[in-house]
Formats: structure tokens, sequence, C-alpha cells
């Protein structure tokens, strides 16, 4: 199905995100191990991560409220693009960046900008040079 055939059928949906398509990752170690902690489901963890704000204080010297924790960097990396980048605005990265890049720009409503790699790494004048 197109993207745009999906938007349709979603009603009003973002064409850019009507467009992506879903990572397929493998089974989690954690969904091997459920019988073990069955008992423990109904809890809720600690959504601010204090123990490991007080911890990450003291080993960095900085204050819990300059910390932002998230569910793995794919969240972190989101909510950055949610608070960051508006419809029009652009993000910069390199070729064969990460992917979550292009997820995040796009679903924040922002257009990409794909520098081509130097030497399969990032070419940081050619991304200094593509900022408008």
């Amino acid at each position: 199905m197109t993207g745009s055939k999906a938007a349709a059928q979603l009603g009003n949906v973002h064409p850019g995100i009507a467009n992506l398509r879903p990572y397929q990752p493998g089974k989690p170690v954690d969904e091997l191990a459920l019988k073990n902690e069955l008992a423990s489901l109904s809890r809720y963890p600690d959504g601010n991560g204090y123990v490991l704000k007080q911890a990450l204080t003291q080993h960095l010297g900085v204050q819990a409220s300059q910390l932002t924790l998230g569910n793995g960097s794919n969240d972190v990396l989101d909510l950055i693009a949610r608070v960051a980048i508006q419809p029009g605005y652009e993000a910069v990265v390199s070729q064969h960046s990460f992917v979550v890049y292009r997820v995040a720009v796009t679903c924040a409503g922002g257009q990409l900008v794909e520098v081509p790699a130097k030497n399969f790494g990032a070419d940081l004048d050619a991304m200094a040079a593509a900022i408008t």
C-alpha cells in the first residue's frame, strides 16, 4: 500500500508518517524470561529514574534537573525532535546515520537534509555548509 493510500485510510495523518515503515526488531531477552516476573507485572517502574539520577548526579557532578532519561536512545532522540523541530525546520544528518534521526524528524514535521558521507563517516564541513 502506498503512503498516500495509507494516509487516506487512516484519516488525517501526516503524509511523512504514513510513508514510514515499522522497524522489525528481534525478540527481546526480557520476553523470554517473563515467567520469572509474573508476580510483579502490575508494578510500574519509576519513570523519573530517581535512583539512577541520584547516582549520575554524584558521578557526573551535575544536578538532577540537568538530566533527561529515556527508554533508550530512540526515546531521547524523539523527545529532542519534538522540542526542537517544527514543520518547515530542517535537520542536517550524515548519510548512513542512525535511522531514528529520520523517523524523529519526520514525525515532528521537519525536513531531513542528508549530507553524503566522507569515507563512511560524517563530513562535518559539508554538514555545516548544508545548514540554511
